[in-house]
């Protein structure tokens, strides 16, 4: 009877991490929602990995909002889900090599209209 009970935990503990990471693994990963998330200004580190490659926060610790952020080059930067592990937006430079042009700066969504830049550490 023991070996049965042994077998009923594993698979509640198996149910209960499925139900906890399933939801985030759909949002972020396969819908890419993670970067229009409203993310905590005060917990955002002062560098993140965004498509492999590093990238640090601008030192003066700006928020910007929508309307700045379309101001600058090519209509502002892509939005990035800050997290470990997130998807690869279109926009941002990254690992793979190729010789598009790719955005040296990113920002992450910090308000309803307030975003953060990071920026490009090394070159692109």
């Amino acid at each position: 009877m023991p070996r049965r009970g042994g077998w009923v935990l594993v698979a509640i503990v198996v149910v209960v991490l499925g139900l906890a990471t399933i939801p985030g693994v759909i949002h972020r990963q396969i819908l890419g929602l993670g970067a229009s998330d409203i993310h905590d200004v005060a917990t955002l580190p002062e560098r993140i990995s965004v498509c492999g490659r590093s990238w640090h926060r601008d030192i003066t610790g700006r928020v910007f909002s929508g309307a700045e952020m379309r101001e600058l080059p090519g209509g502002g930067p892509p939005l990035v889900d800050p997290l470990p592990f997130a998807p690869c937006p279109p926009g941002p430079c990254s690992r793979s090599g190729d010789n598009t042009p790719c955005a040296t700066v990113v920002a992450v969504r910090v308000g309803e209209d307030a975003y953060v830049d990071y920026a490009l550490s090394g070159g692109p």
